[in-house]
């Protein structure tokens, strides 16, 4: 299995709410690391995830990548990676 990366810009669902989906994701993983949640609650992250934006963000990155959208042009320092999985 090969993970590459696709895209390192921003979009603007991602400038709108990019911290809010990134402090759900840390909190996350810290708890299942931790042992305060088991592993089967990624399943809850995820809906919360996409109700945060997640799908948004994939469609507006998907778009990009495919030619059907310009790039976010401001220029932000969180960036994130889009990974396709490639089996």
């Amino acid at each position: 299995m090969k993970v590459r990366s696709l895209y390192y810009g921003t979009t603007p669902t991602m400038d709108m709410k990019w911290d809010a989906i990134q402090k759900l994701e840390n909190d996350m993983y810290l708890q299942i690391i931790v042992g305060d949640k088991p592993v089967d609650a990624c399943d809850h992250f995820l809906l919360k995830w996409k109700e945060l934006g997640g799908d948004s963000i994939t469609e507006e990155v998907t778009k990009i990548i495919n030619g059907e959208q310009e790039p976010n042009r401001l220029i932000n320092l969180t960036y994130l990676n889009i990974y396709l999985v490639l089996i």
